[in-house]
């Protein structure tokens, strides 16, 4: 009202708004990346599933409760993704409550707007339409799909006509071009692709809008995709594209299924560069295919299912007949092994994409600068709670120390404060205060991780005059004092840390206890001294010098016997679920073991080299005797306990044990039922569980070499892997054929993998949920599983032809299936991936590596002429390259029985020092078992580390 009073000219400064936030940063577009991911896999992996399990059991459901259920997944993130961060969680929320249309009761309209109200209406099974968005860190992203079932002849043309103006408009959205021009020209695609029957009707349903700006809000208007819009088009514009038809008619005999809205949406952002002559790239990955989002729930569709089996079956059939007539060139253990294999990772991915990760809770922090950060430890709830004091003063009981400030006391907890020191400076004195700060350290500061944005205070100096000398010494030594303290009981916090409380053994004297006398036990109390392990109904306990550690049954994982079988000792030993305190230490494994080699033994052997053949003969007859016993009292034990307590105990399979490198130290590895085992050296003991194991990947696997290495991802991908170095090649096929045995898929590398890099980026994307470990686009295989070879090279025989074709006919289908499924990832990201392995084929080769570190040797060790002869000048002298390595070849499947079978990978991590082969490609991982040379480069997954590429974000 005042400007109208006065003279001021009143300006509209929406428009200059609207285009000064229409284009994005970099740090813009992170957030919106994220969201849009977050939303698609809310999309796909609840609303759509929610939507088919009701199709399946026939039930009934209010759309507004599908609607409603949705938003709360949105809202609460780890009801559905377990492996949600905080950050994440607290850092997301619902743009708006989904919208769910059916029942030819369509919006579109409203849905455009973002504004409509979800009925409460029966959610039927004909045309239904899913529209939803989400917010990260207040930037938004949207997504539409139209589901339909036992789709009509008519729909299903018209649905074509809209995916193709779909595809049409993300074609021609380019910088320079205005919203206008996109317009008219996806108007004029539809009439051009709209000429027969229903089809007719299409231009005339076309949406007046189709398109807006997105970001901070839901909707922007500025970036509309309309015929009014004049404004252009810019690069790093991040927009939602809306395609559809709305109150189409189409012939059903069901009258409510006659009139149909159709719709498609994606949040897209505009490039600068095109990628495959596309200026967009679509954020929200979706298939919107019409065979992604039919249904069919016809009898006729169990019939089909059927018939569609048994040829599949025969055709496997077939396949399998033919290999076996390839004698010589397939053994039947590596045949039966594959086929295992593809049936054991097809059952993964049936059962609900494979994910059957072991929970593991946050590791929870017990250190007090935690508590600060958290809000769980304040000093002062109020200024008046503070002390009336002057200058630097510690607070000793609430351990704070308190800076005046611009004439204010601000408190500073003494857990933030990294040391303090005092300097002298004529007539004053500085007292320095030295704050923690985040650093790239290996330690993290906590509130650096809870608040990374956050601003800290780094130092502060405090002058004093020299009269108060005294008291800046001690207010040294106090605050110094404080922090020690503090440092120690941080200490003591974390020793106790993840300790559960454990239940008293309850003991039956009336029942006769088994027991196992002269044992001792690893980690110990103290020194070295035997005791007893005795059995009860719930546990066990060991007695010793007056002292006892109980073990409970129900906190123990795995519990083994382990008779001695050319080894020293023979022992038991327990891997607990959780820690428990054997004296100030804290430890998950506990072990009660009898040495072998007692004193009497011991004296004998010094003693045989001065007996006779006689001698020697009875005591080594003795010393059999000897282990005999014991292996006999501890197996009789174990199973005098299974009959009291009904707990069993597993032992090694002593005839299939191999040798590896485990924490720096060559051991014995022995499998159990549940795990793998290493417990005749340490601590530290080697026990690994299967079922916490989702994959295993065999590293170093190369013709020629002598060993290989094995590593073992954990379902608990903050857990890390767990390795095993230096196993005998010969051992290869054996550890293929257990690992088949124990239903674990396994892949073959080359070359070492860097895993630390690996498992951090496959936990940023799995943070919302969103990583598919069985996945051919977006889990392990997609850059583990290498099986793109395009043709059999011209050395191959007859009966690598008839393999290959038969593996080509199979793995064509999938891959067909694959392209269908998500048309966002196979027109961007394939030709993301393509500049990839150009910037990798254009690194240092294995010749030019030769040649630089040549040089390098010549310019260190020679002087004089031997200098000039090293000079760089090429006219003087050409450089002499040195000849490249010979790739190895082997036909598929006949790595079985001989060892390696994979040369090494362009693009593959690699340890430092080891230069990379061109012209060779990796074996076919587990599946196959040998190597198949590519004449292009592999692509590797988006967002795992490749050596001199660049690597891409993850979303």
């Amino acid at each position: 009202m005042a400007a109208e009073k006065s003279d001021l000219q009143v300006v509209d400064v929406a428009n200059g708004w609207g285009e000064l936030f229409s284009v994005k940063d970099e740090v813009e577009i992170g957030c919106i990346r994220r969201s849009a991911t977050f939303t698609s896999s809310v999309y796909k992996k609840f609303a759509v599933s929610e939507v088919e399990k009701v199709i399946d059991n026939n039930k009934d459901m209010q759309q507004s409760k599908l609607a409603h259920d949705t938003e709360n997944v949105i809202m609460d993130p780890k009801k559905k993704f377990e492996k949600v961060s905080d950050e994440f969680a607290s850092s997301v929320e619902s743009c708006y409550t989904p919208i769910v249309q059916s029942g030819g009761s369509y919006d579109l309209p409203k849905l455009y707007a973002c504004r409509y109200e979800t009925t409460k209406d029966k959610l039927t099974f004909d045309t239904i339409v899913l529209a939803m968005g989400s917010k990260y860190k207040q930037y938004c992203t949207n997504i539409a799909r139209t589901l339909m079932v036992d789709t009509p002849p008519d729909q299903e043309k018209c649905y074509m006509v809209l995916e193709s103006a779909h595809k049409h408009m993300l074609k021609i959205l380019k910088p320079g071009k205005t919203f206008a021009e996109v317009y008219a020209s996806v108007q004029q695609h539809v009439e051009e692709q709209a000429k027969e029957g229903s089809q007719k009707q299409l231009p005339a349903k076309l949406l007046p809008k189709l398109g807006y700006g997105v970001g901070l809000g839901v909707r922007d208007v500025y970036c509309e995709i309309c015929a009014a819009n004049q404004r252009p088009v810019k690069a790093n514009m991040t927009l939602v594209v809306v395609t559809g038809f709305k109150d189409v008619q189409v012939e059903h005999e069901n009258p409510k299924r006659k009139n149909v809205s159709m719709v498609v949406a994606d949040t897209v952002l505009v490039l600068e560069n095109p990628v495959d002559d596309m200026h967009v790239e679509v954020l929200t990955k979706s298939p919107s295919h019409f065979q992604n989002v039919s249904y069919t729930v016809t009898e006729d569709d169990a019939q089909e299912d059927e018939s569609s089996s048994d040829d599949e079956q025969e055709k496997a059939a077939r396949w399998r007949e033919k290999l076996r007539h390839n004698k010589g060139q397939i053994q039947s253990n590596a045949e039966a092994r594959d086929l295992a294999q593809r049936k054991i990772l097809e059952e993964k991915r049936k059962d609900s994409g494979g994910r059957s990760r072991t929970k593991h809770d946050e590791k929870k922090d017990y250190s007090t600068a935690g508590k600060l950060a958290r809000g769980q430890l304040i000093s002062y709830a109020t200024e008046k709670d503070m002390p009336e004091v002057r200058g630097v003063f510690l607070d000793k009981q609430k351990e704070t120390l308190l800076i005046p400030l611009w004439k204010t006391l601000v408190p500073f907890h003494i857990s933030t404060v990294k040391n303090v020191s005092k300097s002298e400076e004529g007539e004053n004195i500085y007292l320095r205060f030295n704050f923690q700060i985040p650093s790239g350290g290996q330690q993290a500061y906590v509130p650096g991780t809870l608040f990374p944005s956050a601003t800290f205070i780094k130092e502060l100096s405090y002058r004093v005059h020299a009269r108060q000398a005294q008291k800046a010494d001690e207010t040294v030594a106090e605050v110094t004092a404080a922090i020690k303290r503090l440092k120690a009981f941080d200490l003591r916090q974390k020793e106790t840390e993840g300790l559960v409380k454990q239940d008293a053994l309850r003991i039956d004297r009336s029942v006769a206890c088994p027991k196992l006398r002269e044992y001792q036990m690893k980690p110990t109390k103290g020194r070295k001294s035997t005791g007893t392990l005795e059995g009860y109904k719930e546990g066990v306990r060991f007695v010793c010098q007056g002292e006892h550690t109980d073990i409970l049954f129900k906190n123990v994982k795995h519990a083994i016997i382990h008779p001695a079988n050319n080894d020293p000792i023979c022992l038991v030993h327990f891997h607990l679920k959780n820690p428990i305190l054997v004296g100030s230490k804290k430890t998950v494994d506990v072990q009660f073991y009898t040495e072998v080699m007692d004193d009497e033994k011991l004296q004998g052997s010094i003693m045989r080299a001065r007996s006779s053949a006689e001698q020697e003969m009875a005591e080594e007859a003795r010393q059999r005797d000897f282990i005999k016993r014991l292996n006999s009292e501890i197996v009789q034990w174990s199973d005098r306990m299974q009959q009291i307590t009904g707990f069993r105990f597993e032992t090694p399979n002593y005839k299939s044990d191999f040798t590896g490198t485990v924490n720096r130290n060559t051991q014995v590895i022995r499998k159990t039922n549940n795990c793998l085992i290493s417990l005749v050296d340490g601590p530290p003991w080697f026990v690994l569980t299967l079922d916490d194991v989702e994959l295993c990947v065999l590293e170093r696997v190369i013709l020629g070499h002598k060993n290989f290495d094995v590593v073992f991802i954990n379902k608990d991908y903050k857990l890390g892997v767990t390795r095993i170095d230096t196993i005998d090649m010969q051992k290869l096929d054996e550890i293929k054929d257990w690992l088949t045995h124990v239903k674990i898929i396994y892949y073959e590398v080359p070359q070492p993998l860097a895993w630390v890099p690996i498992m951090k980026e496959v936990i940023n994307s799995d943070t919302g949920g969103l990583w598919h470990p069985w996945s051919e686009e977006d889990g392990w295989s997609s850059f583990l599983d290498i099986n793109q070879a395009d043709s059999d090279d011209d050395d191959t025989d007859s009966a690598d032809s008839e393999y290959d074709s038969a593996m080509a006919s199979d793995d064509d289908s999938d891959d067909d299936d694959d392209e269908d499924s998500d048309d966002g990832d196979t027109t961007d990201s394939d030709d993301f991936e393509e500049d990839e392995d150009e910037e990798e084929e254009s690194g240092t080769d294995w010749d030019e590596m030769e040649d630089r570190l040549g040089k390098e040797d010549r310019e260190k060790n020679l002087s004089g002429d031997s200098s000039d002869e090293s000079s760089d000048d090429s006219t003087k002298k050409p450089k002499k390259k040195a000849p490249p390595k010979p790739a190895t070849q082997a036909r598929p499947g006949q790595a079985s029985g001989r060892p390696g079978s994979a040369p090494n990978r362009p693009g593959q991590p690699q340890r430092p020092g080891q230069p990379q082969r061109p012209g060779t490609g990796p074996s076919r991982p587990g599946l196959g078992g040998a190597p198949r040379p590519t004449s292009a480069p592999v692509r590797p997954r988006p967002g795992m580390p490749q050596p001199q590429a660049k690597r891409p974000k993850l979303n």
